[in-house]
């Protein structure tokens, strides 16, 4: 199972106030997991998310609408690469598949009379 973090934990780690992530949940930046009891439970793709937001915001100037255009394509790119990946698994399967069934006919003669037969006769 991943570890998961308390909204004390994220915030001490990254060194921001716990009203801070409430905000950007608020904004939905992130969504956390809550326990029956409603406490927020963290994963390590929400803290990257977090640092993600935090970089773009306090490093780079960029605003909330910014950031949440910028997370679209992020997530938009991820899916991207997954499909491509996905693509890719099944042209390999179907390259493989291809090159066995070739190869097993190219290697076994059909009937005898397809089998070419080369003699050598030397002449006097």
């Amino acid at each position: 199972m991943n570890k998961v973090y308390t909204i004390g934990e994220v915030a001490q780690m990254l060194n921001v106030h716990p009203q801070t992530i409430r905000a950007y949940e608020n904004e939905g930046f992130i969504k956390p997991s809550r326990s029956p009891g409603g406490f927020r439970y963290f994963s390590d793709e929400d803290i990257k998310r977090l640092r993600l937001i935090f970089l773009l915001t306090k490093e780079l100037g960029v605003n909330l609408a910014g950031v949440e255009i910028i997370s679209r394509m992020i997530d938009q790119i991820n899916d991207m690469h997954a499909q491509i990946e996905y693509l890719v698994d099944i042209i390999r399967k179907e390259i493989d598949r291809n090159y066995e069934y070739h190869r097993s006919k190219a290697l076994v003669p059909k009937d005898r009379r397809s089998v070419i037969r080369i003699e050598i006769t030397e002449d006097d």
